[in-house]
């Protein structure tokens, strides 16, 4: 068996196997979620086609939700900066939801 075979071999298995895995967490009464931009930045990343035009790239959508530009209501001193390299969502007990962001590099360059 070539090298490269059982790569992809793996990979697909792999890829089936974390797919079948994923399970909606969301309570059952969970009120539905509004997603819109929250932040007084615009989206500054542009959606291109993938895969030599074999992925379009209509269904996907971006939301600024944070930028370093936006006040927080509930932490006016604090300042979204950094390189954001990592983010999650779970919903609370209360049917809100928390984002987290671990950001790195957080100084002036």
């Amino acid at each position: 068996m070539n090298l490269n075979h059982l790569f992809l071999s793996a990979t697909s298995a792999f890829s089936v196997l974390a797919l079948a895995a994923c399970q909606d967490h969301r309570a059952p009464d969970s009120p539905a979620i509004t997603v819109q931009n929250r932040s007084v930045t615009p989206v500054l990343a542009k959606v291109l086609p993938g895969a030599g035009g074999r992925l379009a790239a209509d269904g996907i959508k971006l939301y600024s939700l944070l930028s370093s530009d936006d006040q927080l209501e509930q932490s006016p001193g604090y300042v979204f900066g950094g390189s954001a390299d990592g983010a999650g969502i779970f919903q609370n007990p209360d049917k809100t939801y928390t984002v987290l962001v671990n950001n790195e590099d957080n100084f002036a360059v």
